[in-house]
């Protein structure tokens, strides 16, 4: 019998699973989708008188929905080879989360009380160790030399049609930079990938086409003069709301200060994450003069605080206000994150810009 000779040792890669560089995007959007469907289930709730399905004895639980919801975001994940399952997958899978986490109240009392108040404390925690999960993909995921050919091969299922959009080749040849240049796969895609037409604008999809017109106008937009005083100015409204926000939940003639027993440690909380709030905010503003990109990663850290932690307990006291709140927060996170892609997209581009004259430049000693 015959046996195939063991690879090299340097292209061997270590057991244990590999990072995945959509990662920390999956896994933030789906956190983002859940609490957007807590908010609009209880919304929608509210306005329709909390009605039951079912009869005879019976009750539909919506938290029934959600774990189909949750099973259908697997299935999609094990039965799709498309390159846009897995944000399906993470959006299914998050409306069905919320869905689920929602209903929390009705297990964690011996009435099955939908109602339970504290439910919302419970909800705060999940999320907030969620959000340490994210944190730790984020902070500790590391992509080796075999992670990132594995990460290029996945984004070559783009190219399933023949053609490959500008984003996807500059993406796998900065992967394919990150790869062990021994492993045999790595000239084969690179050559591969530069065989490739680049795909006709009016052959995309109409999710590329639009985000191809909003990258092209975020591209203009950058370079008017009243482009960064104007946003500054905008999230400078943001943070005296925010900071608002926090002094009157602490503060106020119906808070802590008059009536200690109204509100409690809810609002202390909520009055912390405001703060908190306030301050990524600020640190965002002031690195704007040094980097547009690190500034944008802090106004997220903001949001996502609003996101995650504020708006759940201002559900808690108001609902209306709180989908208000939920629906700017939302579009506020979609559009800063959009910015920072287009930020990170420019640092690469200039990157792959550089390394070729880098090279090319000669050295002292042989001048």
């Amino acid at each position: 019998m015959t046996v195939a000779p063991s690879p090299p040792a340097r292209l061997r890669g270590r057991p244990g699973g590999m990072y995945s560089v959509l990662a920390g995007d999956l896994i933030e959007f789906c956190l983002v989708v859940s609490v957007a469907t807590i908010m609009v289930i209880r919304f929608v709730l509210e306005l329709s008188g909390y009605p039951q399905l079912g009869g005879g004895g019976l009750h539909i639980a919506h938290v029934l929905y959600g774990g189909l919801m949750m099973i259908g975001a697997l299935i999609v994940l094990f039965a799709l080879l498309n390159p846009g399952a897995q944000w399906v997958a993470a959006f299914v899978g998050g409306v069905g989360f919320g869905f689920f986490i929602d209903e929390v109240g009705k297990f964690i009392t011996s009435d099955v009380d939908y109602f339970y108040r504290p439910a919302v404390a419970v909800m705060y925690v999940v999320f907030i160790l969620l959000f340490m999960v994210l944190y730790a993909v984020r902070r500790f995921g590391r992509l080796t030399p075999q992670g990132a050919l594995t990460n290029a091969l996945s984004l070559m299922r783009r190219t399933s049609h023949g053609d490959v959009d500008g984003a996807t080749r500059a993406e796998v040849h900065l992967l394919l930079d990150r790869s062990d240049p021994a492993h045999p796969a790595v000239p084969a895609l690179r050559a591969a990938l530069d065989a490739l037409p680049e795909r006709d604008r009016a052959a995309l999809a109409l999710y590329a086409r639009t985000r191809t017109r909003l990258v092209a106008w975020y591209g203009r937009l950058t370079h008017r003069r009243l482009f960064v005083p104007v946003l500054v100015t905008f999230f400078v409204l943001y943070g005296l709301g925010a900071l608002g926000t926090a002094l009157g939940v602490l503060f106020d003639e119906t808070g802590l200060n008059r009536d200690p027993e109204s509100r409690g440690l809810a609002h202390i909380v909520q009055g912390v994450a405001a703060l908190f709030e306030v301050l990524f905010v600020a640190i965002g503003l002031v690195r704007f003069r040094a980097s547009r990109l690190d500034a944008y990663r802090w106004l997220r850290r903001g949001i996502l605080v609003s996101l995650l932690v504020v708006q759940v307990f201002v559900f808690y006291w108001d609902q209306f206000a709180a989908l208000v709140g939920l629906s700017v927060n939302l579009l506020m996170y979609f559009a800063v994150v959009f910015m920072m892609r287009r930020e990170e997209d420019a640092r690469r581009h200039e990157a792959a810009a550089a390394a070729p004259a880098l090279v090319a430049a000669p050295t002292p000693a042989s001048a």
